[in-house]
């Protein structure tokens, strides 16, 4: 498995244009992030026990239940990130920080109980403001053990920066959900992102809440503890005009002393509660993670960019329907096929999806009904990547490969997406309107 890509595909230091629409669409606004900060931070690995020490300027990883080239990788993704919360904080964190990530949640407890920790029930992570020291364990997916290592590093980072005792829940949290949030392709790391797609989608998940009734100051209060909408209302006040100014005022004078709880601040900082609720009803619908996994595991690595692997076929589609879709993806190789999704019902979950092999055989793959069907329509010739297209038509999609057209039938509507067979693949250039 692929695990530490090479190249930097976001939009270069300090931009905030990655949008995964055509330019000339009116499409969704653009993503919001901070500045991308790109390094190539020297890790030291060595074997230790069941698995490895890797460490760096800045961190001590000891990591369990990854091999070698993921344990790097993500002592990499740490020191890289130490850039990015020494900008966002305004301060360098005393170090060096010691982290343990576990292959699982027994080894997670052993190693809490190790450390006279008790277990914290429900968490897949847990920063101890006594030692220092941030603990977590693998995910189910490649992107959430990425987001977690994060969500801890921010805890640890605050903590020893200026200290997190005092601070309520909906900013701890909702900041270290938000910076957890990132793009990171091996070497450039975007933190505080709206992911290109996730399986905890965490925006879907708040705007849910606020269609249920929740709302700002519930959270404020502390009668609600919603990490994804204080990662919403983080987001929010990071993000918009209106807020950042007084947001980052307020964050300061916290830092320096002032009472976090002080709702008068607050609110004379970036405004009261119905204020905010208000402000959150707008900015939440358009916050939501463009795309979403339909089958195993992806990984957003940029805003127009996705890494997707799996030995059988995986898949991901826009949420919204599509029209034209495009993208561009690595020559298949071996038994590999590389493609999209083009036809979906989400009341169903059948797809229609088209691949094109090694060989140039350009073929329909859907699920219809519990039924499949796997057909050749078209042959290419294909160049040094895979350039795609596609046009959805009343009865059928066109597919252009290279420049050479492919008609393929449809039956469900019309949708956008990527998907793969056998493959380890990056996805670049995703745009759709």
């Amino acid at each position: 498995m692929l695990w530490a890509l090479s190249g930097c595909t976001g939009a270069g230091p300090g931009t905030d244009d990655a949008n995964p629409v055509p330019d000339d669409t009116g499409g969704a606004p653009d993503l919001t992030h901070e500045p991308e900060v790109c390094a190539a931070p020297e890790v030291t690995m060595v074997a230790e026990g069941d698995g490895y020490l890797a460490t760096t300027a800045h961190y001590t990883l000891h990591i369990v239940g990854f091999d070698a080239t993921e344990s790097e990788d993500l002592a990499a993704l740490a020191e890289t990130a130490w850039l990015g919360f020494a900008a966002f904080f305004g301060v360098e964190a005393a170090g060096p920080l010691e982290v343990y990530v576990d292959a699982d949640q027994a080894g997670f407890y052993a190693t809490l109980a190790r450390a006279g920790i008790g277990e914290p029930e429900g968490a897949g992570g847990y920063y101890d403001p006594g030692s220092g020291d941030a603990f977590l364990f693998r995910q189910p997916t490649a992107y959430y053990s990425r987001v977690l290592l994060l969500h801890e590093l921010t805890h640890q980072y605050q903590d020893r920066a200026g200290g997190t005792s005092g601070l309520p829940f909906w900013y701890v949290e909702g900041l270290a959900e938000a910076l957890g949030r990132h793009h990171w392709d091996g070497a450039c790391l975007e933190l505080r992102s709206r992911p290109l797609l996730s399986w905890e989608d965490y925006a879907a998940t708040a705007q849910a809440e606020l269609d249920g009734g929740a709302g700002v100051s519930a959270l404020l209060s502390g009668q609600n503890a919603s990490r994804p909408l204080a990662q919403e209302l983080v987001r929010m006040l990071t993000s918009q005009p209106e807020f950042v100014e007084g947001f980052s005022e307020w964050r300061a004078a916290v830092a320096a002393g002032a009472s976090a709880s002080d709702s008068e601040a607050l609110a004379e900082a970036v405004g009261d509660p119905e204020v905010l609720d208000d402000a959150m009803v707008d900015w939440v619908p358009n916050d939501q993670e463009p795309m979403a996994p339909v089958y195993l595991d992806w990984v957003p690595i940029a805003g127009d960019a996705a890494w997707g692997f799996a030995g059988a076929s995986a898949a991901a589609r826009v949420k919204l329907p599509v029209d034209q879709f495009r993208m561009v993806a690595d020559l298949p190789t071996g038994g590999a096929s590389v493609g999209t999704v083009y036809g979906y019902d989400a009341s169903t979950g059948d797809i229609e999806m088209a691949f094109v092999s090694a060989d140039g055989s350009v073929s329909r793959f859907a699920v219809l009904g519990g039924a499949v069907t796997w057909d050749i329509y078209g042959t290419v010739t294909l160049d040094s990547d895979v350039r795609w297209s596609q046009l959805a038509g009343s009865d059928g999609t066109t597919v252009t490969i290279a420049d050479q057209v492919v008609d393929l039938p449809r039956v469900l509507p019309a949708a956008g997406g990527l998907a793969l067979y056998n493959a380890d693949v990056i996805f670049q250039d995703v745009r759709w309107e």
